[in-house]
């Protein structure tokens, strides 16, 4: 499923609002009220398009940039899948940088509040001890970094055997610093029926490599504010004067 709306090349952010509304959703009213109190109105585009297949189990691929509301995106249908009190880990996010796991797990705490399920974040350079009597106290929700995550597979203090859904947030990125490993020996952890998420900017080779070999018939989502085209690209050429030295040069071109 291919979604297109908004035509301008570099969206503002009233562009990121959608038509739909929550309401239209069909939230339960836990997750209803959390979404009320965090003050959205309105979900943006990547969340209006993603809640359905999320929510029914679909492995989905959403090609979408940071500030588009990715987190809400994923986070509120799985928060709707994963039954309330379960106390083993369901869902898992990874992220490609610590203070991103801490953001996206106090916005999946916040939407989670009404709902009986718990959030713990796992990162490298704090205490394991703390993070692994969280997970052992049974949380649904495991938000965190590659390398610490793996870690606590490794020691068993993370059993993913009856995960239900995997999410990869800002994946290229992830790759990128070469993570490349630890996610595809996570996702070996995972349950062959787990249901796959990547959210990712662009798809290169080595995320190709991941969808081929761990998603099932996915949905893609693309957002066009979030198309690259040759078109969208401006060239500016300044002529260079050979008699001045290249400082001059640049100086000439700023001001102009």
């Amino acid at each position: 499923m291919e979604n297109h709306q908004g035509e301008a090349p570099s969206p503002a952010p009233s562009d990121y609002v959608s038509e739909a509304s929550f309401d239209e959703l069909n939230l339960s009213e836990p997750i209803r009220r959390a979404v009320a109190e965090r003050g959205y109105t309105k979900p943006t585009p990547v969340q209006s398009a993603s809640f359905r297949p999320i929510r029914d189990g679909k492995d989905v691929i959403v090609r979408s940039k940071t500030g588009t509301g990715k987190t809400a995106a994923f986070g509120i249908p799985i928060l709707e899948r994963i039954p309330a009190g379960r106390r083993k880990a369901s869902a898992l996010v990874m992220c490609p940088t610590r203070e991103l796991a801490l953001q996206v797990a106090e916005e999946l705490k916040d939407l989670a509040k009404h709902k009986d399920l718990r959030v713990v974040t796992v990162y490298g350079g704090a205490s394991m001890g703390d993070q692994k009597d969280k997970l052992e106290d049974g949380a649904e929700i495991v938000v965190g970094t590659p390398g610490r995550i793996f870690d606590f597979i490794r020691r068993k203090s993370l059993v993913l055997d009856e995960a239900m859904v995997c999410c990869l947030d800002e994946a290229d990125e992830m790759l990128n610093m070469g993570f490349f490993e630890e996610v595809t020996r996570i996702l070996d952890h995972l349950p062959d029926d787990c249901q796959q998420l990547l959210f990712s900017a662009t798809v290169p080779a080595d995320i190709e490599q991941i969808i081929h070999e761990y998603l099932t018939t996915p949905e893609t989502i693309l957002l066009s504010g979030d198309e690259y085209k040759v078109e969208n690209i401006h060239n500016v050429m300044y002529p260079a004067v050979d008699a001045y030295p290249k400082p001059r040069n640049l100086l000439y071109m700023t001001s102009g």
